[in-house]
Parts: structure tokens; C-alpha cells; sequence
């Protein structure tokens, strides 16, 4: 979907401050983009479809006086469209990035400037909101700003080969004992540098060398506990500067 129009008045805030108001506008662009997961049949045809990602980008353009550089901060913006006069839209979107600026092109003694704006959260977000997370706690400890978990189990099952039958002996988890669950949380963490980021690792590694604890999931206002996990290894993905995407293991007994 994308809604494009040319004439009326944006407001850049940050928070209750007001940035900059522009009027009139050129070439704004407003478009909302989605890609889908799909599951087909034995014969091809889509048989599900679900919302894989959601992205929404913002374009306009606008003539100055000057090169409004201080526009360039890694900040997140408020633009608030109004009407001008009858024509224009009104609407407000929250939690915006600017990841483009370009002058356009230049005449006399102003420019063209053109923005471009990526949005966080949800279209409707209002000001100040910040899209809902998942958070995971290993008893009192939380494991980066976000983190999502991945399950799965080993079982003690046994199969019995007995040279006078035919087939073989089975010999279950049930009958044998153990069953051990295995507990991969993924998480992200965001730093102002690289040392910090470092020193975040080596503390959160350390409290959670503790011993057995709980694990607390929560996602919005629902959440659900793992009992009895013992944190067994982790390892950093990549080497940025200020971010970093980890995994933790934590086993626990499955009975």
C-alpha cells in the first residue's frame, strides 16, 4: 500500500520539543510493506499464510534556506502530518528513524532536501510507545533487552536388538530413566560501545553460574516459568561495535 501526496504540513518532533515545521510538501510517499510466511499442499496451492514482517517508510521532500544537518541524530522522531487548508493529510506517526537525507539538488540560494524515515512499532503507535518486547529472566536476571526461546528434548529411548525375533526390542524413556530438555535462548543487547557491551557479557555470565533457577518468560501481560535450569553455555554472534545478538543453552531435568 502506498499513499502519495504533495501538498501540506509536517512537524518533526522529538518527545514534546518541536524540530522543525515544514510546509509545503513535496513528493511525500507513505508506504506500508508486509511479507507473508506460506505452507503449500502436496499440490502446490497455499494452504497457509501468515505475517512474516511488517515495515512502514516515509519520503517527502522540501525546499530551505539552509542544510538543517541537525536533522542527522540517532534519534527517534515524531511526524506529525496536517492538512493545509483542505488539501494534505492528518495523521501522526510515532517512533520514526531517519536513515536517508539527500540534497536533492540546489538553485539560487535554496535546496531540495529529501527525507526518508523508517518506523518503528506499530502503524497506529502513538507517541512515546514502544513496541512490545519479550523479555526473559533467569530468576532475577534478565537476559538482554529482548530474547526469544527455543526448546527441545533428548530422551533415553532404547532399541534392543534380540537375534531370535524379528523386529527389535524397544525400551523407553519410561522404563530407562532420564530425559533431559535443552533450552536455547536467543538475545539481543544494545550498548553505547563496544566495552560496555563486553563487560555486560561477563557480568551476566557470572550471575547466572549461580546454580538452579527459574526461567521467566513474559510477553506483554502473558507470561509462563521453567523450574529447575541450570545455565550451561554462551556465545556471542558477530563483532559489532555497540549490539550483539547472543545464545544461551540452559538444561533442565524433563521429569
Amino acid at each position: 500500500m502506498s499513499y502519495t501526496f504533495g501538498i501540506g504540513k509536517v512537524t518533526i518532533k522529538n518527545g514534546v520539543s518541536t524540530v522543525k515545521e515544514i510546509i509545503p510538501l513535496q513528493d511525500v510517499n507513505i508506504d506500508y510493506s508486509l511479507t507473508v510466511h506460506e505452507e503449500s499442499n502436496p499440490d502446490g496451492e497455499v494452504a497457509s499464510e501468515s505475517t512474516d514482517s511488517k515495515k512502514t517508510t516515509i519520503n517527502f521532500s522540501y525546499s530551505t534556506t539552509s542544510t538543517d544537518i541537525s536533522l542527522i541524530s540517532d534519534i527517534d522522531y515524531d511526524l506529525v502530518f496536517e492538512a493545509n487548508g483542505d488539501r494534505g493529510l492528518e495523521v501522526t506517526l510515532a517512533g520514526c528513524r531517519l536513515t536517508g537525507y539527500t540534497l536533492k539538488e540546489a538553485q539560487a540560494n535554496f535546496v531540495i532536501v529529501t527525507l526518508t524515515f523508517t518506523k518503528k512499532g506499530a502503524i497506529d503507535s502513538a507517541p512515546g510507545s514502544s513496541p512490545t518486547q519479550q523479555t526473559i529472566q533467569f530468576g532475577s536476571t534478565y537476559i538482554g533487552d529482548t530474547a526469544s526461546l527455543i526448546t527441545s528434548y533428548r530422551g533415553n529411548t532404547k532399541a534392543i536388538i534380540v537375534p531370535t525375533l524379528l523386529g527389535v526390542l524397544m525400551r523407553s524413556t519410561a522404563d530407562l530413566g532420564g530425559g533431559q530438555q535443552e533450552i536455547h535462548v536467543k538475545a539481543f543487547k544494545k550498548c553505547s560501545s563496544r566495552l560496555e557491551l563486553e563487560q555486560y557479557l561477563l557480568t551476566l555470565y557470572a550471575s547466572l553460574s549461580t546454580g538452579s533457577n527459574t526461567l521467566t518468560i513474559t510477553y506483554g501481560g502473558s507470561s509462563y516459568t521453567i523450574t529447575k535450569c541450570y545455565w550451561n553455555d554462551g556465545s556471542p554472534e558477530g563483532n559489532n561495535k555497540t549490539y550483539g545478538n547472543f545464545d544461551l543453552t540452559f538444561i533442565r531435568s524433563a521429569y
